[in-house]
């Protein structure tokens, strides 16, 4: 009901989720737990520069690449190809 009711915030989810699978995917980790270094970087490229650069500005400096969609594709790929096994 949540997007039916607040179709707005529907967007915003989609791009965070993005933006999380592109980190993980550029600092090759699954999560922020345990991993120091990771959170380290996390902070100063993307949090700590909160209002010095834009959203796809602070993504870029943590990635080295524009923002994109494919990570988010590639991990709801993944998770389909899982449910057809499970499945089978």
């Amino acid at each position: 009901m949540f997007y039916i009711e607040y179709p707005a915030f529907f967007q915003d989810y989609n791009f965070a989720l993005a933006i999380r699978d592109m980190i993980r995917g550029k600092l090759n980790i699954k999560s922020l737990y345990n991993n120091p270094k990771a959170f380290s970087e996390l902070l100063e490229k993307y949090i700590v520069p909160n209002q010095l650069y834009s959203w796809k500005e602070r993504v870029k400096r943590i990635c080295n690449e524009d923002f994109t969609f494919s990570y988010l594709a590639k991990t709801l790929n993944n998770v389909s190809m899982e449910d057809n096994k499970a499945s089978d």
